[in-house]
């Protein structure tokens, strides 16, 4: 049950899904976008949770909602008014989505036992929130 209690936490840009990485990737100067745009998130992240104190709590639960970007001129405005925090079923993958944010939050993302994580369309950027919750 999430209680009043543990803080919502609220960043205003759209959460990244970690790629998996080549020896290029690890060692190269030549790195792929999707790397560097990961690298950029989990920098962005770890500065933003640094700055505001933020803390949350491997060994309670976590609570994640992720809003992804509607695209942006294949969408008609009525498909997008209709769209808006339905769940979002498509790429990028939950999970990859939950690993970028853990690897970014953790150095140890082991801990972590109770994961509990929604996705959402958005007509905004895309933004996403966690919240530690008591089972």
């Amino acid at each position: 049950m999430i209680k009043d209690e543990y803080p919502l936490l609220i960043f205003p840009y759209a959460p990244v899904a970690k790629p998996r990485q080549t020896q290029r990737d690890r060692w190269g100067t030549n790195k792929r976008k999707s790397v560097e745009r990961y690298h950029e998130f989990r920098d962005k992240f770890r500065v933003t949770m640094n700055l505001q104190g933020f803390y949350v709590d491997p060994d309670l639960g976590i609570r994640l909602k992720l809003y992804m970007p509607m695209p942006t001129k294949s969408w008609s405005k009525k498909k997008k008014g209709y769209m808006e925090k339905m769940p979002h079923k498509q790429r990028p993958d939950i999970d990859n989505l939950e690993k970028g944010i853990l690897d970014a939050l953790y150095e140890d993302d082991s801990k972590v036992w109770n994961l509990w994580t929604s996705k959402y369309w958005t007509n905004s950027e895309g933004s996403f929130t966690i919240q530690n919750f008591d089972e």
